[in-house]
């Protein structure tokens, strides 16, 4: 690979005058990763020592279809019997240089949690936080006129928020959406035997690793923005699937920690084919270099218990797997049958290398052994 420019801008002349090597987005932070929020505890660790700490017990509203549990991203809320309300959050860093591209992949993300559910987002509500002595203004423009971008191509308007002072640029999207409670996707919703689809291919956080060492070149640069800037918006049209079972996004805790979610949300197992999961094409060769965002090996520690790994896999290959993705591919349970289809539908979206990866097994018998692992990935 070779060894690419301080800086890249993808606007041309247009934004010249903010493109100055001094000023590079990533240089802010100190460890540009594709995922947002690396550095705390877990979130809900931490909500749940509040909750032993508080004198009251948290009570759960009883319209609140799924968001009690901390993690579980998005949070639904009944409205009526017609509609529900969608809502999920996103926390940005940096991890390209270009203000307008940090602006559409931070949004693209957001809005991925919504459109995962087969909910119509609505509106957005933002955070901008950047160091208040030292950020050209011109970069904050550019940054929320990128996210506006990202949310108009899905119909949606970013309609207020607030900025704050902030050692690293970080953006914070609130994403509102609703859906009809039959077209409503969650992440356990699996059954035995289904298929299992990956909309996009994994790396974004090894690219990411590699841009931010200089060893990422212009095509391979061009491929990250794509693939980060490509919208799920076919979560709608999968959710009008009778046979689609389960939808979610690949995020923070990438393609593996996603999987063990759907695995557990549905008390079943499943098995994954390595050579069958879509790559961005030099993620191997820059994992084998040592280009893996530190999130994975956190990723690993925190649920790698729970996977058996053939033992002719490479070890770039568990990094992919566990790499967390800034706004990564759908994931999708459908019945066999229509795994075809669905993955039709994805090329015709855009997604040009969706793939059938793996399936789902079948609930324990009564009396059987316990389970080894909750997910196998073999060759």
């Amino acid at each position: 690979m070779s060894t690419a420019g301080s800086t890249r801008w993808s606007g041309g002349s247009a934004r010249a005058d903010v493109a100055s090597p001094d000023v590079r987005l990533t240089r802010f932070a100190r460890t540009p990763t594709a995922a947002g929020n690396n550095t705390l505890p877990d979130l809900a660790l931490l909500l749940e020592q509040a909750r032993t700490f508080s004198p009251k017990s948290w009570p759960t509203p009883v319209d609140l279809l799924s968001g009690a549990n901390p993690n579980a991203s998005p949070v639904l809320w009944k409205l009526n019997a017609a509609q529900t309300l969608v809502t999920a959050s996103r926390f940005s860093t940096p991890m390209v240089d270009d203000p307008h591209d940090f602006g559409r992949i931070a949004a693209t993300g957001a809005l991925s949690r919504v459109l995962a559910t087969g909910a119509t987002p609505l509106f957005a509500l933002a955070s901008l936080g950047v160091p208040a002595t030292s950020f050209p203004v011109e970069r904050i423009a550019h940054i929320l006129q990128g996210a506006q971008d990202a949310l108009s191509a899905s119909g949606t308007a970013m309609i207020a928020g607030n900025a704050f002072d902030a050692v690293v640029p970080t953006l914070a999207l609130v994403v509102l959406g609703s859906a009809r409670p039959d077209r409503l996707r969650q992440v356990g919703g699996a059954q035995p035997g289904d298929a299992i689809v990956l909309g996009k291919p994994l790396g974004l956080g090894v690219y990411a690793a590699a841009f931010d060492r200089q060893k990422l070149d212009d095509d391979a640069y061009r491929s990250l923005v794509q693939v980060a800037t490509q919208s799920n918006a076919a979560g709608r049209a999968l959710s009008a699937i009778k046979n689609v079972h389960a939808l979610c996004d690949v995020a923070d805790s990438g393609l593996a920690g996603q999987l063990l979610a759907m695995c557990r949300g549905a008390a079943l197992p499943a098995s994954i084919a390595m050579r069958a999961v879509p790559c961005l094409p030099h993620a191997l060769a820059l994992a084998k270099a040592g280009c893996i965002d530190r999130m994975s090996a956190r990723n690993w520690n925190s649920y790698g218990a729970a996977i058996r790994l053939d033992d002719a896999l490479m070890p770039e290959a568990r990094a992919l797997l566990t790499d967390p993705q800034s706004s990564g591919g759908l994931l999708v349970a459908c019945k066999p049958a229509s795994a075809d289809r669905v993955v039709k539908l994805l090329h015709d979206a855009g997604c040009a290398v969706a793939a059938e990866i793996g399936r789902f097994g079948t609930v324990p018998e009564e009396g059987a052994p316990g389970r080894a692992a909750w997910l196998e990935v073999t060759r």
